[in-house]
């Protein structure tokens, strides 16, 4: 668990790494404090980012898991432990 005085950001982009069509979203979980790096196709990440799709049209490929964590930063397991399932 992260302290209350601990800032971490929920989200970090990398857009230029490299390859045009990719890049990575770096999301630290809000209640364990766990890092997550996921891979994803740029242009339709930037089309959610900018509300232009919903997550589950941008990444059909990924869980459901995987887009609760690129939205939210919370893994499912911790979502769980804080709301219930």
């Amino acid at each position: 668990m992260m302290s209350d005085n601990e800032y971490i950001p929920m989200h970090e982009f990398d857009l230029s790494n490299g390859a045009e069509d990719t890049c990575f979203t770096n999301t630290v979980c809000y209640h364990c404090g766990e890092r997550n790096l996921l891979k994803v196709a740029r242009i339709p990440f930037l089309r959610w980012y900018q509300q232009e799709l919903l997550i589950q049209q941008a990444f059909p490929q990924l869980t459901a898991d995987q887009r609760e964590l690129i939205q939210s930063g919370t893994h499912s397991k911790c979502w769980n432990e804080m709301f219930g399932e």
